[in-house]
């Protein structure tokens, strides 16, 4: 309604997101009623608030009449997280970000009658003795609320909404942080055909000469040849100083360079571009980040051994900078620093020596094409803790 636009790419670094203005009074309407009543079910989106006023910002509503339990709002209150049903509410504490991309979850279990917001992955309210959802009719909006279902809606959202979903069941902990913070997930299961199982779809390609043989899990793809290469493009929350990341792989390395795994602005041609994972002239596994002087902050590990499957896990948070570990057990950190990200949605790289690599950052890490294999790589928008890490380093 009022003409929304759409902005590209989405979240997910292709597609669109629903671009909306408050100020010219912009939602969406879906006509059909949605059943919520006397049930469990679970909202998911990801929202990029250009600004949050002082009163309700509505991500997405459903509303009977303004009366118990019969307005459903998933929505900022002063800033801060909100999940309603009228007189039946969940609130938030934490002030959201503007200018940032945020995950928000909002559950409802039925059977346990309790309310939960999810944001970014981790619990901000809980609301227990919750009565169920009663609306039997009603329209949703995404990026207003209509409480009278009269021809002027209000509260209405200003930036970005991206990948509503809805299900009909109440998701745990464990779901709601996979949904939030893993970005992608490459098994290599399915030959040369590089398809994300993660939440977000974001498909990876290979180029030159690749083969699918047994893995460390299941398939691996080897690189036989200079020239070959595993990438993928679109981390849109990877290209941002304002999150954490964590990149999980097992690697076999049979001979080669140092070049294991590349970050870029641009997926074939040069612009921001650093290697995150690599290997020194000697040979020692590399774990390093870019402060905003544009300086490498390392952490060296073990000599990479030839022919034996290794997993590693390079990470980076302001608190802790740059972690390396390495089959599970952590190597060292650099200390808490500013990373100095792209500021657009990344590409990554894995393996090849593109020519266009010679005029790009490289810190401590040796050009050269490796040959050898990967698998089950792993990219987080966290940093991983050390459990987290031994379980992907222990399938």
């Amino acid at each position: 309604m009022n003409r929304p636009s759409f902005s590209s790419p989405g979240y997910t670094g292709y597609g669109s997101a629903l671009q909306l203005s408050s100020a010219n009074s912009q939602y969406v309407l879906v006509s059909r009623y949605k059943n919520m009543t006397y049930t469990s079910f679970t909202w998911e989106l990801w929202v990029y608030p250009t600004t949050l006023n002082s009163a309700d910002s509505l991500m997405l509503g459903m509303c009977q009449a303004p009366a118990y339990s019969l307005c459903l709002y998933l929505m900022m209150r002063a800033s801060k997280p909100y999940f309603a049903f009228y007189g039946n509410d969940c609130a938030g504490r934490t002030i959201v970000t503007t200018g940032e991309w945020h995950h928000f979850a909002f559950v409802y279990d039925y059977a346990n009658r309790i309310q939960y917001i999810y944001y970014d992955g981790v619990i901000e309210c809980t609301a227990t003795d919750a009565g169920p959802f009663l609306a039997t009719q009603g329209a949703i909006t995404i990026g207003a609320i209509n409480n009278t279902g009269g021809a002027t809606p209000g509260s209405y959202w200003n930036g970005l909404i991206d990948q509503v979903s809805y299900v009909s069941r109440a998701k745990n902990s464990t779901e709601v942080l996979r949904d939030a913070t893993l970005v992608a997930y490459y098994s290599f299961d399915t030959g040369l055909t590089c398809i994300d199982s993660g939440p977000n779809g974001i498909n990876g390609v290979v180029g030159g000469t690749v083969s699918s043989i047994n893995g460390r899990v299941n398939q691996a793809l080897q690189f036989n040849a200079a020239g070959s290469y595993f990438q993928a493009s679109g981390f849109t929350l990877i290209g941002q100083s304002y999150r954490s990341y964590s990149l999980a792989f097992w690697i076999m390395k049979t001979s080669g360079g140092g070049m294991i795994l590349y970050m870029s602005s641009n997926p074939n041609t040069l612009g921001w571009c650093v290697p995150f994972v690599g290997l020194n002239s000697a040979g020692n596994i590399i774990s390093q980040g870019w402060t905003s002087s544009s300086e490498a902050v390392v952490v060296t590990g073990p000599t990479l051994s030839l022919n034996v499957w290794t997993h590693i896990v390079s990470s980076y948070s302001s608190t802790n900078g740059v972690r390396l570990w390495v089959n599970g057990a952590l190597i060292g950190a650099t200390g808490g620093f500013v990373y100095s990200s792209s500021g657009v949605p990344n590409s990554i790289t894995i393996a090849a020596n593109f020519a266009w690599f010679s005029n790009c950052a490289t810190g401590n890490i040796s050009l050269g094409q490796l040959y050898g294999a990967i698998d089950e790589f792993h990219i987080y928008s966290r940093e991983l803790s050390a459990s987290d890490v031994y379980s992907l380093a222990n399938p």
